[in-house]
């Protein structure tokens, strides 16, 4: 049992294509990872083979890094306007997210980046911790491309999300 999470990617040139992360648990001592375009039928994850295997270990010790490096929650965007305080709709799930948008003059757009408020929150259930602490939304306006978290959940071996 694990988790996993989608993530749609746009090109400035309107293509959207699907990327899902499967985070199994920690199993003998590791981590396996996985990022695959989902399916549109059957397993989401048939098998591991082409998994990353990650020592436990240097998973934890990434997390602690990365959170000594934070100075902040949510980390403010250089030249970012004060947060606004939103709800993000992601699959079926509303999360309390922090905005902030940067200006970008010499391109004549807005860097748009939403962190969730709280990583804690109910809301998040089921979505892994690293996922948590990455941009639940950013993308540029108008017509740039971005990323966007679109669903997630837990994943039983053999059953589909």
């Amino acid at each position: 049992m694990g988790a996993w999470h989608l993530v749609r990617h746009a090109d400035g040139d309107g293509r959207h294509h699907v990327r899902a992360a499967h985070l199994p648990a920690a199993e003998r001592g590791f981590i396996l990872r996985q990022q695959v375009t989902p399916p549109t039928s059957g397993a989401a994850c048939p098998d591991f083979a082409q998994a990353e295997a990650v020592p436990l270990e240097e998973a934890v010790l990434a997390r602690i890094w990365e959170s000594l490096d934070a100075r902040q929650w949510p980390p403010a965007p250089e030249g970012a306007a004060p947060a606004k305080r939103e709800t993000l709709t992601v699959g079926t799930h509303h999360v309390p997210v922090l905005q902030f948008e940067t200006a970008q003059p010499q391109a004549n757009n807005v860097r748009v980046q939403a962190y969730a408020a709280d990583p804690w929150e109910d809301a998040l259930s089921g979505l892994a911790h690293e996922a948590r602490f990455q941009p639940l939304l950013d993308h540029v306006t108008p017509g740039g491309g971005g990323t966007q978290l679109t669903d997630w959940g837990v994943w039983v071996p053999g059953v589909t999300p």
